[in-house]
């Protein structure tokens, strides 16, 4: 799907999602289906949310995750529900964020193109950017993934980041660099597997991982700053003695 397609639908659903609420009831277990954590049937009733460090993640129901599917039969895709996929908190390489996981499948000449939306509020530093990998693979010409993702900001709407991870060509990972430090934003993702026409052409992800940057400051940064104003301090203590 063309960047100046998707984005479009994106910052529709961005608009859609502005009277979300901003807290949920915590999902109360290690992993839950995407139905749960976005609180939509058949498993979930309302969004439910983890919280990791000071950053709360919360589902969205309104637009509901939603399925689309071409060319089954003769191929197939798969998931075709919230169900199919596994939400689930993570920290790595020192960030939080979250694991989206299933057997995202096509073969035979089929498409599955998956949107969902979540909520991040943080309540310490802003939110600077957010990092988005994902596995995909696939066999044959024709075959594709690719993982679109917007990030705007919960109260005003206003989009601050758009990229996305693909293969081929292969880009595994991506940085989305917020146009401005944000305390709530509106993750959408758009999830789209191809599979070129032949019974051994198929397209797969099995995870994709989010992980979210804070505008804290390093130790190493907090302690030359102190260095820079003591030395402020004295040569002025010197020059104050001078005169």
């Amino acid at each position: 799907m063309k960047a100046k397609v998707v984005l479009p639908i994106l910052v529709a659903l961005v608009a859609a999602l502005m009277a979300a609420p901003v807290s949920a009831a915590p999902c109360g277990a290690a992993s839950v289906t995407l139905d749960v954590f976005s609180g939509v049937p058949p498993g979930g009733v309302t969004p439910c949310s983890y919280t990791v460090g000071t950053l709360t993640f919360t589902g969205v129901s309104n637009p509901a995750p939603a399925f689309t599917v071409t060319g089954v039969p003769p191929g197939t895709a798969s998931p075709t529900s919230a169900v199919g996929i596994t939400v689930q908190p993570e920290t790595l390489f020192g960030l939080p964020g979250l694991r989206f996981s299933g057997s995202f499948s096509v073969t035979g000449g089929a498409t599955l193109d998956v949107t969902f939306s979540y909520r991040v509020d943080s309540a310490g530093a802003p939110i600077t950017d957010i990092h988005l990998d994902f596995n995909g693979t696939f066999v044959g010409t024709g075959s594709s993934v690719i993982v679109t993702e917007s990030v705007a900001d919960a109260t005003t709407g206003k989009v601050l980041a758009v990229a996305s991870v693909t293969n081929p060509p292969p880009v595994f990972s991506t940085d989305l660099v917020l146009s401005a430090p944000a305390t709530s934003v509106i993750v959408t993702k758009d999830i789209k597997l191809i599979s070129g026409a032949g019974d051994s052409a198929r397209a797969d992800i099995s995870t994709i991982d989010q992980l979210v940057s804070q505008s804290v400051p390093e130790p190493a940064s907090l302690l030359l700053i102190a260095t820079g104003l003591v030395a402020v301090a004295i040569g002025r203590k010197r020059i104050g003695g001078r005169l």
